[in-house]
């Protein structure tokens, strides 16, 4: 695959990362990180999009604790 992308995945990598910070602001990481990772399919190798998944995984992992209790 190509290294660069579309002008039409542009878009879709930029809705995904809006609707991302939208989730992360009510504090819905586990859709937050969804978003992420549909980015994530249309460029793979984006370190920046990678590092805001990774700062999810932390708070999914404890909200699905509190969640539990």
């Amino acid at each position: 695959k190509e290294a660069e992308v579309s002008q039409v995945e542009y878009k879709l990598i930029e809705a995904y990362k809006k609707a991302a910070l939208a989730y992360e602001e009510k504090k819905d990481y586990e859709n937050a990180a969804r978003m992420y990772r549909k980015a994530l399919a249309f460029c793979p190798e984006d370190e920046n999009l990678k590092n805001l998944l990774n700062k999810l995984m932390p708070l999914i992992t404890q909200s699905g604790t509190k969640e539990n209790d």
